[in-house]
């Protein structure tokens, strides 16, 4: 029970409540775009009622959070993929090799 009264204190802090909408022309997103990564949990949201609201500083912190995740992933990628294999002390395979 603490635990979340000192979520709702944090949350408190930020003012600006949006719906996905007005969220989405914020970021310059589809409405589609942010419910599925509200589903995801990429972005956090608060449901009232039927409709989910976004704190949208929180959204932003989120997606940026998630670029550079997906920035280093794919810079690990790009090295694993660069990365000399060397067959039998040659840096490509033989001929040979290929056919065996």
């Amino acid at each position: 029970m603490a635990k979340i009264l000192n979520e709702v204190c944090e949350l408190k802090q930020y003012s600006k409540r949006t719906t996905l909408k007005e969220t989405a022309e914020i970021l310059g997103m589809s409405v589609y775009a942010v419910d599925k990564l509200c589903k995801q949990g990429v972005i956090p949201f608060i449901v009232i009622g039927r409709r989910k609201f976004v704190i949208i500083e929180l959204a932003e912190k989120a997606i940026e959070a998630e670029a550079l995740e997906n920035q280093r992933k794919q810079k690990e990628a790009m090295q694993e993929r660069c990365k000399p294999e060397l067959h039998m002390g040659r840096h490509y395979p033989s001929i040979k090799d290929m056919l065996s």
